[in-house]
């Protein structure tokens, strides 16, 4: 008998990266209830060499490309049979990029396929895509919205009905599981181990919830500026990081919401495009009885939602504050790290602290703090 294989396809945007999070740490919780999460294939703690190998125009593919598919998904195969359990689960939102067809012949004699796709309402999707290309530094914010919601490309990759529907030919409508973003009142964690029918209650560390994925506009607006210092890619990344948690902790309140980036006209001629895409999906897929949320009221017009104006130097003074919570909260963090090893493993092997010099730098004051505790 063939082991089953669950592939979660993303789309983008709608958690992905919470949930491989998820997975990874949780790996032999899951083994205990009887999944493999492979280890083959990871990049990023994801399963994106499985996906990766059919997508030559992405930037991540040169670190697939002296890999054959076929012994890919052998070696996928092979260690799902090692493991000794029957079922398996990997995830990669860029599947959502891959033709299906390529994959069926690769996996069919290997496994029991099945696909987990979740979605969100597009209008939200381009809300957030337009952010992330923003801390990419492929856009600016002074972008025109009109042109980035025109984009063809873009476009389709929206219309889930068409996208569905090949897998649907490929592995049967049965076996395509549709969730909707908006329904996961618990998290994109909990309802995907209630796809794979397991306990949640039993050995599974869950991450705290997130708020808001996406930076407020002043922090988007200072990532713009940090961009033209050149202190390399790894930094931006790693100070686009930091500055999504300040958002995150600021909260979406006036002019630091980013979904202020889309008028509400822009919202309901979004949808427009989509409803004969998204009823056509419905009537195939019952999603438990969810659906999209309906648009707010009054998103008819062409106006740009209203936020409450907060004058310049208090949002300056805000995102500060915000930046140096983050930098406490982390340093609290470590310290609890640190602490947690001690009482695992007894006294450290850490020799004792010399006393700081007197121009010592904040991470040398760190690290000494942290030997002391």
């Amino acid at each position: 008998m063939k082991p089953e294989l669950t592939i979660h396809i993303g789309r983008p945007k709608v958690g992905s990266t919470a949930l491989q999070g998820f997975l990874n740490q949780n790996r032999q919780a899951l083994a205990k209830q009887g999944v493999c999460y492979p280890k083959t294939g990871l990049y990023h703690g994801a399963s994106h060499h499985f996906s990766l190998v059919f997508l030559p125009g992405l930037p991540d593919y040169p670190v697939v490309k002296d890999l054959r598919p076929d012994d890919l998904y052998q070696a996928l195969a092979d260690e799902v049979a090692a493991s000794g359990l029957s079922r398996a689960v990997i995830s990669s939102e860029n599947f959502w990029l891959v033709k299906p067809a390529k994959l069926k012949p690769l996996l069919s004699e290997r496994f029991d396929v099945k696909i987990v796709a979740y979605l969100r309402r597009q209008d939200e999707v381009m809300v957030s895509s337009f952010v992330q290309e923003i801390r990419g530094g492929m856009l600016s914010l002074d972008t025109a919205m009109d042109n980035y919601l025109a984009d063809k490309g873009r476009l389709k990759l929206l219309d889930y009905d068409a996208m569905l529907v090949d897998w649907e030919k490929a592995f049967g409508l049965d076996n395509v599981n549709v969730r909707l973003y908006e329904a996961m009142a618990d998290g994109i964690e909990r309802d995907f181990l209630d796809v794979l029918g397991l306990n949640s209650k039993r050995d599974f560390r869950f991450a705290e919830a997130r708020r808001n994925a996406s930076p407020a506009l002043d922090l988007l607006r200072m990532l713009e500026t940090l961009r033209g210092y050149p202190v390399g890619e790894v930094a931006h990344r790693q100070l686009s990081g930091i500055l999504t948690e300040v958002s995150e902790q600021l909260g979406s309140e006036g002019g630091l919401d980013p979904k202020g980036l889309i008028s509400a006209g822009q919202r309901r001629q979004v949808m427009e495009q989509f409803s004969d895409s998204n009823r056509r999906l419905f009537e195939r897929h019952d999603c438990g009885g969810q659906r999209f949320p309906e648009l707010a009221a009054g998103t008819d017009t062409g106006e740009q939602q209203s936020v409450p104006e907060i004058p310049q130097p208090d949002r300056e003074l805000r995102a500060l504050l915000g930046i140096i919570a983050y930098q406490q909260r982390q340093i609290q963090v470590l310290a609890n790290r640190v602490t947690h090893l001690e009482r695992r493993g007894g006294t450290p092997s850490v020799p004792a602290p010399r006393a700081p010099a007197p121009q010592q730098g904040f991470f040398s004051r760190l690290l000494g703090r942290l030997r002391r505790r």
